[in-house]
């Protein structure tokens, strides 16, 4: 069950630049919110949001890489004991918990900005550019 939660979130935040809503997030979608907010106040408090948004998931990824080189250290390390496996999933579960908390509340904060039909135009130009590269 650990390994499936930890694989799921790998998968949508990524480690480094491979995570789908990380990437799409990240690298995809303000463009689009310029385009698509004609609300220069809604937009600018949008695009506030998603550079709070995009930062957090930066932080995420940092954390991945770093937990992964942690655990491989463990792996390879011929005196490790299961304790120490324990003590680390113990951390990296508390801590992968608060940042996605942070992450959800990130992403609603950065939704009380737009507005259903131009989150729809948004995500549909941002998966469109993704899908050229």
């Amino acid at each position: 069950m650990i390994v499936g939660t930890v694989a799921l979130i790998l998968l949508l935040f990524g480690s480094g630049d491979s995570g789908m809503y990380g990437r799409l997030i990240a690298n995809y979608t303000e463009d689009p919110m310029k385009i698509t907010i004609t609300d220069e106040s809604r937009r600018e408090l949008a695009l506030k949001s998603l550079s709070v948004l995009k930062n957090d998931i930066e932080e995420f990824n940092k954390q991945s890489t770093q937990d992964i080189e942690k655990f491989a250290g463990l792996v390879k390390n011929f005196e490790s004991q299961p304790n120490d496996f324990d003590s680390l999933f113990t951390t990296v579960i508390s801590n992968r918990q608060e940042q996605l908390d942070k992450i959800w509340n990130d992403r609603s904060d950065l939704l009380s900005h737009i507005q259903p039909d131009e989150w729809q135009t948004i995500i549909s130009s941002a998966k469109a550019e993704a899908q050229k590269k």
